[in-house]
C-alpha cells in the first residue's frame, strides 16, 4: 500500500483544483479549457495511488468531477486518517466546492502561502500603508473596504480611491484594478439585474429557481424565500460591477466578515478595538473598560481541525504584538458562534489539535467574559 501521507495530499490537491476550475466558471460562466494544472495533476496522482493499490482508475475529468459531487470521502479509499471527513463531500449538487473542498485547500490557496494572488494583493497593501502618514489607518482603510465590498461598482471604487490617504493612481493600479477584474458573466443576473447580499456583500445566483448567496457559510442560505427578498440589493450591470479575486473574496473577505461584527459587538460593550493591529499582526485588539487587554484572531472554519491544522503553521506572533506596542494579558481564538451551534464539541476539537495549546472561545463566551472581568 502506499504510504498515509500520499492519500492526504492528493485529497488537498484536488481541492485546490476544484476551487480553481470553480473559479474559472465563475468567471467565464463555463467550463474552459485547459483545465486548472493543479486539477490534472490532482487525476494523475490519484490514477497512480489506485493504480498502485488495485483500485479502479477514473478516466477524467468529467468523471471524477461527477465522483465528488456524489461519493464521500469514505468510500474514495484514500486510506484518510481523520474521521471528520468520511461522510462529506468535495462538490455539491451543482458542482460547486463545498466548504471543506475550500478549507482542504486553504494551505495553497490563502494569503500565508507566499505563491498565491492573495499573498501578493496583501503585500501590495502592506507596502503601500507603510508609504503613508498614517500606516495603521490607510491598511484598515483598504482591508475594510475588500470585507465590505467583495462585489463592487465603479462609484464605490471611485469613493475609497477619495478616502485612502494615498497616491489614488498607485493604489489603483496595485490594488483596485488587480483584484476587481472579474466581470459578472450575464447567465448570473437575475431579471436582468446582479444581485448583492446584503449580510456579506457576496453575489447572489439563482439556482434551481432558489437565491443562493455563493459565500456559503453566509446566513442568507439559511433564510426562507421570503425572507431572503428583503436581504439583497440589485445592481444594474452599467454600473461596471465587478467580483473581487476568488482568492481574495474566499480568504480575505470572507473572514472579515465575523471580524468586524466582532469588533462591532465589542465595541457596543464599551470596549476601545484595533482592527489588524501592526499591519495585520491579528485581527483585533481589545482594551477593556477595566484595562484588560486581549490580542483576538477570529476564525470561522467549519471543520476544527483543518483549522488546527492552519493555525499549527502559523501561530500567533506574539513577541512582533508585544514589540509593537500590542501586549496582552490573554491571546486567544474566537469562533462565531454558529460553530458551536453546528458541532458542541467544536471549540474542544480544536484545542486538542493544537499544537502549542491556545485559548479559545466562542463570541459570546468572550464578551461574557469581558462583563465578567469589567465587573
Amino acid at each position: 500500500m502506499v504510504d498515509l501521507p500520499d492519500g492526504e495530499k492528493i485529497l488537498r490537491k484536488l481541492s485546490v483544483g476544484l476551487v480553481q476550475t470553480n473559479n474559472g466558471i465563475e468567471k467565464d460562466g463555463f467550463l474552459k479549457y485547459p483545465y486548472s494544472k493543479n486539477l490534472q495533476r490532482a487525476i494523475n496522482y490519484l490514477s497512480f495511488f489506485y493504480l498502485m493499490n488495485g483500485l479502479p482508475i477514473p478516466i477524467g475529468i468529467g468523471e471524477l468531477i461527477e465522483k465528488a459531487k456524489t461519493v464521500p470521502l469514505g468510500e474514495w479509499q484514500l486510506n484518510l486518517s481523520d474521521d471528520e471527513y468520511q461522510n462529506e463531500l468535495l462538490l455539491d449538487d451543482e458542482g460547486v466546492p463545498t466548504e471543506l473542498c475550500e478549507e482542504l485547500a486553504a494551505e495553497e490557496l490563502d494569503y500565508n502561502n507566499p505563491d498565491s494572488f492573495q499573498r501578493r494583493i496583501f503585500e501590495s497593501i502592506k507596502n503601500l500603508a507603510e508609504s503613508s502618514k498614517n500606516p495603521d489607518i490607510t491598511y484598515t482603510q483598504i482591508r475594510e473596504f475588500l470585507v465590505k465590498y467583495p462585489l463592487s461598482t465603479q462609484d464605490e471604487r471611485s469613493d475609497i480611491l477619495l478616502d485612502v490617504s494615498l497616491k489614488s493612481n498607485i493604489f489603483k493600479e496595485l490594488v483596485l484594478d488587480e483584484v476587481y477584474q472579474d466581470k459578472i458573466p450575464s447567465a448570473y443576473y437575475v431579471n436582468g439585474m446582479i444581485l448583492r447580499c446584503e449580510l456579506c456583500g457576496n453575489l447572489i445566483k439563482n439556482q434551481k429557481n432558489n437565491l443562493t448567496c455563493t459565500n456559503k457559510g453566509c446566513e442568507f442560505n439559511r433564510l426562507s424565500n421570503s425572507k431572503k427578498q428583503k436581504k439583497y440589493q440589485e445592481l444594474n450591470p452599467g454600473q461596471e460591477v465587478r467580483q473581487a479575486h476568488f482568492g481574495v473574496r474566499r480568504y480575505m473577505s470572507i473572514p472579515g466578515i465575523p471580524e468586524l461584527k466582532l469588533k462591532d459587538d465589542l465595541e457596543k460593550i464599551g470596549c476601545k478595538v484595533t482592527l489588524w493591529p501592526g499591519l495585520d499582526l491579528c485581527d483585533l485588539f481589545v482594551e477593556t473598560p477595566s484595562d484588560f487587554k486581549i490580542s483576538i484572531d477570529v476564525k470561522d472554519w467549519k471543520y476544527p481541525h483543518e483549522l488546527a491544522k492552519n493555525v499549527n503553521q502559523k501561530v500567533m506572533p506574539i513577541k512582533e504584538l508585544e514589540s509593537k506596542g500590542f501586549s496582552s494579558d490573554l491571546y486567544c481564538y474566537v469562533f462565531p458562534d454558529i460553530r458551536k451551534k453546528e458541532n458542541p464539541n467544536y471549540k474542544n476539537a480544536f484545542k486538542s489539535a493544537c499544537n502549542p495549546k491556545v485559548e479559545a472561545f466562542y463570541a459570546k463566551d468572550i464578551i461574557a467574559k469581558i462583563k465578567e472581568i469589567w465587573s
